[in-house]
């Protein structure tokens, strides 16, 4: 998948303030004998900040339900801290890969990361402009939000 998304704020007071980026997305997705899928590939988003090198960028994600499923989380080894895990968001996409949304955890102060449905950081694909991007979102996020759409 190479194409083009939106980056964006959700909530109406951030309406005016998206990014159109290039989503590529090198990967396998493959069903164990449950039926469950996994990610396994690289997430490359135009002006993403990720601090890692680009052996450390190779990712596996379940997909399937439930508590630490969708995570984006990327390890290493540094030579000085030793090993590290880098979470940079949730991983939202449909059967076969053609729409993705991203919910990016963005970086508190005190080193923590946060992501809200009224304000919180995305990435949706394909999307040329806000309304798309959150069509994409709703669509793929609809049985997470339990009747709430994201705006």
């Amino acid at each position: 998948m190479d194409v083009q998304g939106v980056k964006y704020h959700l909530g109406e007071a951030n309406a005016g303030h998206e990014e159109l980026v290039r989503v590529k997305i090198d990967s396998e997705v493959w069903k164990d004998w449950k039926g469950a899928r996994t990610f396994s590939g690289t997430i490359d988003i135009q002006g993403s900040d990720i601090p890692l090198t680009e052996s450390e960028q190779k990712i596996k994600i379940n997909l399937g339900e439930g508590a630490g499923s969708r995570l984006i989380a990327y390890n290493g080894y540094h030579e000085i801290t030793g090993p590290f895990r880098y979470i940079y968001g949730s991983f939202y996409a449909d059967d076969p890969l053609r729409n993705v949304t991203i919910n990016v955890f963005e970086q508190k102060e005190d080193g923590g990361s946060e992501w809200s449905s009224d304000s919180g950081l995305m990435v949706s694909a394909p999307a040329s402009n806000r309304t798309e991007a959150l069509e994409v979102a709703n669509k793929l996020m609809k049985k997470d939000m339990r009747g709430e759409a994201l705006k």
